[in-house]
This record gives structure tokens, C-alpha cells and sequence, in this order.
């Protein structure tokens, strides 16, 4: 009985022992998950702290497009003002076109051939109404030829109506990669904690593109107005396309000839379709009577009972309708060719006009370019000199914002930059002379205070002045500083607490 209490006595004291050492274990667990979190509560949403990314956001900003379109202009204005220089040449003035379009031979040459080919279907015209005029006074002359020798005719058909020739007009978003998730110690331990706050030290910066719209026509336009104030009062400036129509020029000059011909042709035409009307009936009676006249004397002749003197009449009635046939034939042959050669040429001189007016995918026409391009051969008035061809090859801009361990920075940066090429060629002598222009810009928003400036940028010497420091960034160096201290002191004493643990 002794041995067994004995027995029992030890195992309930090996119980108690082991419950008393793991409730202080409990304990400590508890202490040091509370003294992380009182570490943690020294820097509050440190799990949500800047990660020193930089990020590329989607198009934003309104000043992006401002401060590109200022760029824009300032490299039109520094284009114009080289241009200006190169444009000097002897004489009392000189006459600049302004113009996006590289192929300037090819539509000089389109232009040329379009007044071209006015001026030759006028020329053909005019011939054909002379041709017309002279068919119409042939066939009266055989007309009265004829009717003097036979016997009076019935009168004849109402003539057709002309017939009317009509012709028809030609009418980012690449999805931004995943992110690898970093593994990182768990946020409620001492070391995570410290990890957190080391993160707030870094600074995040965020660039996002800025849409800006900006194509040839623009830096065009604005060569062209900087380039007008230099011509003075002498000289001249003209942007292609953006001028009126000169009713004066050789081009519109020869439509209004080739107009004036087609109406002409046209009356003309007419009229003879209107003699060669009646003339074509009676050759198609005198055909018919020909015919019967022709069966009835084969007739007679193979008939023994017809006399003689009834075949010999027959006869002469068939040799008299075979006469009047071949008079007719001769006079309405002629005229008719002529009719159809005419009304061809007027459908074809048709088609060319339509093809002149109408316009292709631009919106311009190939008479709108002969017209813009004859100032370059004209010798009247004020005739192209010059043709100054622009060209941008990169505008842009990029909104800038920073963000720290204070938060975001109240100021955004943003970065406007263009290039462009330039060529201006002699049009006496195809001397060509050009180059390129950079121009770089930034402009600076202070979102606390509304103030916008822009410090003074040169891409080609690279040089710049910066505005006043950002105060917010003054003060970071300091308080980097301390929070690396304070991350250090936190992994310390979280190591410290884990050792206890451990050898406790």
C-alpha cells in the first residue's frame, strides 16, 4: 500500500509541473505577440506602404496635351525662322508653300497632266465642231441636190430628241503584366514588421503617357502663321490646300474653255442628228420601195405573159429607186459617222471631267490639286518660289508623381517633347536646304497651392534650372533615417524575444 501511494503522489506532482510550465509558455506567447503589436502601432497601415515600384499608368492629365501643343508650336516657330534665312534670295520677293506633302513631284506631275489633258479634249472639241458644221452644210447641199432632180417626197418624221448623256460621280491597351507576389514573413511577426518599415522608406514614382494629338497638318499650320510675320508685306506665304481658287488661273481658265466647247459640240451635234433624221427615213423608205421594185420586175421576167414594155417600166422605176438609195446613202453616210464620232467625244470628255472632280480619300480632287499646284509654273501674279515641306517624327508627354514615406507628393512634373524635319527647296534652281528641330519642355503643378511654371529645359545643350525644392522632400532624408533606426530596434528586439523563447 506504501509504494503505491508513494507511486501516485509523484505522477499527480509531474502534472501539476508540466501545466505550470505551459501556462507560462502561454504567457510569454501572449507578451510577445502583444509587444509586436504594440511595435506595429508605432508606424499604423505599414502593411499598405510604398513598395519603391514604378508603375506606368494609363493616358491622364490634362496639361500633358498643353504643354505638348507649346512644344509643337515653339518648333514650328524655330522651323519658320531657319526657313525665313534660307529663303532669301535675289530679287524684290519671294513666295513660300507650305506643305505636309513629300511627294511633290508626283502631284506636280498629276496636276500637270490634268490641265493638260483639259486643254486637249478643248482643242479636239473645237476641231469636232468645225467637222460637225461642215457635215451639217454637206448633207444640205445633197439634200437639195437630190430634191431639185425628184419629184417631190413626203414630208418627213418629226425628228427624235437628242438624246441626253448623262454620267454618274464616282464615295495601349497591352494588359499590364502580373505581378510575382514576394513572399514575405508573416505581418504580425517582430521581423515582418520590420520589413514593413524599411518598405516606407522607399519612394514610388509613377509615369503615365499622356494622349496628345498632334499630326502634320498642325505643325503645318503653325509654320505657316510663325512664317507670315517674317514675310512682311513683300513677300508671301501660302498653306497648301488653305487658299481659294484662283478663277483667274490657267487651270479653272481651261475648264471653263473645255465647258464652253462641250456646250458648243453639244448644239451642234444636235443639229445635225436633226438633218440626218429625215435623211435616214427616206434612205430607209427608198430602201423598202428599192426592194419591192426589185421583186416585182424579177417577177415580170420570169412571168411569159408580161410585155416587154411592162419590164422595161419596171426596170427603169428599180433603176430610179436603186439611184435615189445610193444619193441618200452618200448624203445621211458621212453625217452619221460624224454624229457618232462627236456624241463618243463628248461621253468620253464627260468621263475626264468627273474624274477631274471627283475627290479620292482625302477629300481633294485632282482639279483641287492642279489648281494648288500651278502657282509653281505661273509667272503672273505672285508665283511659288519656294516649297517648304514639314514633317513632325515624335511628340509626346508624361505626367510625373511622386510618392514617399509622407505620402504623395503635391507636385506633378509634366514632360512635353517634340522633333520635326524641314525641307525647303528653290523652285528656280532645285537648291534644297533643310535640317530637324528638338524642343523639350517641362512644367511643374504645385497641387497644394494651384502654382504652374515651367523651368527652363534645353534638350540640345542640356542644361536646365530646377524650380524650388519640393518641401516634402526635404524632409525625407531625416525621416528615412529614422525609420531604418526604428526597423532595426524592432527586428532586434524581436530576435531577442525569440531567443528567450527558445532557451527559456
Amino acid at each position: 500500500m506504501t509504494e503505491t501511494t508513494n507511486g501516485a503522489t509523484t505522477g499527480a506532482d509531474e502534472a501539476k509541473q508540466l501545466a505550470a510550465e505551459l501556462a507560462v509558455l502561454e504567457a510569454r506567447t501572449k507578451l510577445t505577440a502583444a509587444r509586436t503589436a504594440a511595435l506595429s502601432a508605432l508606424a499604423p497601415g505599414v502593411a499598405g506602404g510604398s513598395t519603391g515600384e514604378v508603375t506606368v499608368g494609363a493616358k491622364a492629365g490634362t496639361l500633358g496635351p498643353l504643354l505638348a501643343h507649346q512644344v509643337v508650336n515653339e518648333t514650328a516657330d524655330a522651323i519658320a525662322a531657319a526657313a525665313a534665312v534660307a529663303a532669301k534670295v535675289p530679287g524684290p520677293s519671294w513666295h513660300v508653300l507650305v506643305t505636309t506633302d513629300a511627294n511633290l513631284l508626283t502631284a506636280d506631275v498629276q496636276a500637270t497632266l490634268s490641265r493638260t489633258s483639259l486643254t486637249e479634249r478643248s482643242t479636239e472639241l473645237a476641231r469636232l465642231i468645225e467637222v460637225v458644221r461642215t457635215a451639217a452644210e454637206t448633207l444640205r447641199a445633197a439634200v437639195d441636190d437630190y430634191s431639185r432632180d425628184e419629184r417631190p417626197s413626203p414630208p418627213p418624221p418629226a425628228p427624235p430628241t437628242a438624246r441626253d448623256a448623262t454620267s454618274a460621280d464616282a464615295t495601349q491597351a497591352a494588359a499590364p503584366a502580373e505581378k510575382a507576389e514576394a513572399k514575405e514573413p508573416p505581418a504580425g511577426s517582430a521581423l515582418g514588421t520590420a520589413v514593413q518599415l524599411v518598405q516606407l522608406t522607399a519612394t514610388d514614382f509613377s509615369v503615365s503617357a499622356v494622349e496628345v494629338s498632334a499630326d502634320s497638318a498642325l505643325l503645318a499650320t503653325l509654320t505657316a502663321t510663325a512664317l507670315g510675320p517674317r514675310a512682311g508685306t513683300e513677300n508671301r506665304v501660302t498653306l497648301d490646300g488653305f487658299e481659294v481658287a484662283r478663277a483667274a488661273g490657267p487651270t479653272l481658265a481651261a475648264l471653263r474653255d473645255l465647258a464652253g466647247k462641250v456646250d458648243g459640240l453639244t448644239a451642234e451635234t444636235l443639229a445635225l442628228r436633226q438633218l440626218v433624221a429625215p435623211v435616214a427615213a427616206e434612205l430607209a423608205d427608198r430602201k423598202a420601195a428599192a426592194m419591192s421594185a426589185q421583186s416585182a420586175w424579177a417577177d415580170a421576167v420570169a412571168d411569159k405573159d408580161v410585155t416587154a414594155d411592162r419590164i422595161e417600166m419596171l426596170k427603169a422605176h428599180l433603176e430610179r429607186l436603186t439611184a435615189e438609195v445610193a444619193r441618200r446613202q452618200a448624203a445621211v453616210g458621212p453625217a452619221q459617222a460624224v454624229v457618232d464620232t462627236a456624241t463618243a467625244r463628248l461621253d468620253a470628255t464627260r468621263a475626264v471631267v468627273v474624274a477631274l472632280t471627283t475627290v479620292d480619300a482625302a477629300g481633294i480632287s485632282p482639279l483641287a490639286r492642279a489648281c494648288a499646284r500651278e502657282a509653281l509654273h505661273t509667272k503672273d501674279g505672285h508665283p511659288v518660289t519656294h516649297v517648304l515641306h514639314v514633317r513632325p517624327t515624335q511628340v509626346g508627354a508624361d505626367m510625373v508623381t511622386r510618392r514617399s514615406v509622407l505620402g504623395s507628393s503635391g507636385r506633378v512634373s509634366y514632360l512635353g517633347s517634340a522633333s520635326a524635319s524641314w525641307a525647303l527647296l528653290r523652285v528656280a534652281d532645285g537648291t534644297l536646304v533643310g535640317g530637324a528641330q528638338h524642343q523639350a519642355k517641362q512644367l511643374v503643378h504645385d497641387l497644394s497651392t494651384g502654382d504652374v511654371w515651367r523651368p527652363a529645359l534645353d534638350v540640345v545643350q542640356q542644361k536646365h534650372t530646377s524650380p524650388t525644392a519640393d518641401p516634402q522632400a526635404a524632409h525625407e532624408r531625416q525621416i528615412r533615417l529614422a525609420v531604418l533606426v526604428l526597423a532595426f530596434g524592432v527586428a532586434a528586439l524581436g530576435v531577442v524575444s525569440a531567443l528567450r523563447l527558445v532557451f527559456s
